[in-house]
């Protein structure tokens, strides 16, 4: 898979992703029913969290995750355009990201993230399937991040923890060491 990024005269950022479908000249009726597909849920879902690893300010590892646990669906998909000539339909629906059990905690117990997006599908000219775009999901990818963010900050806090505890030990435990001139090696004397 492939992601490009394209910038709209407004200023709306669109992520494209090239998907491996079944290609060839594709139908109205074919084009139509793309707003609504498992697999273009499934695009749709690599769009926003290859996005939010691009922008994730640390370890990848907890948007990875996320993904694995999330599930998209779109609400109502609706096709606004269908250009056969260029085998495109624009469409348009309410994307419900669905948030892992595990992870209500992080999304404010909310147990989806729900936005108006506009997305469309488009039959690659190699004729190997579709490439998807996506706009419009800043609000679920701001939670996506916010909420990376506060687990990343909260292991990091653990972890030095327990390294604030384990030096704390060492330090009661482990007698001063003198060197030859009688100071410690902080450059102390020790009587």
């Amino acid at each position: 898979m492939r992601f490009r990024l394209a910038r709209l005269c407004q200023g709306a950022v669109f992520f494209l992703l090239a998907s491996c479908s079944s290609g060839g000249s594709q139908s109205t009726s074919t084009l139509r029913s793309a707003c609504g597909t498992p697999e273009t849920y499934a695009a749709l879902k690599s769009i926003v969290f290859e996005e939010a690893r691009k922008q994730f300010d640390g370890d990848v590892k907890f948007i990875n995750s996320f993904e694995q646990g999330f599930t998209v669906t779109i609400d109502a998909p609706v096709p606004i355009s269908i250009s056969e000539d260029i085998q495109r339909v624009e469409c348009r629906g309410r994307m419900i990201l669905g948030v892992p059990a595990a992870n209500y905690e992080e999304f404010g117990r909310d147990k989806a993230l729900v936005q108006d997006v506009t997305y469309s599908a488009q039959a690659a000219s190699n004729g190997s399937g579709f490439v998807y775009e996506l706009g419009g999901f800043s609000t679920a990818l701001d939670r996506i991040l916010i909420a990376a963010s506060s687990i990343a900050e909260r292991e990091q806090a653990a972890i030095n923890r327990q390294r604030e505890e384990l030096e704390k030990a060492q330090g009661r435990s482990a007698p001063k060491k003198k060197s030859a001139s009688g100071e410690d090696f902080s450059g102390n004397l020790i009587n």
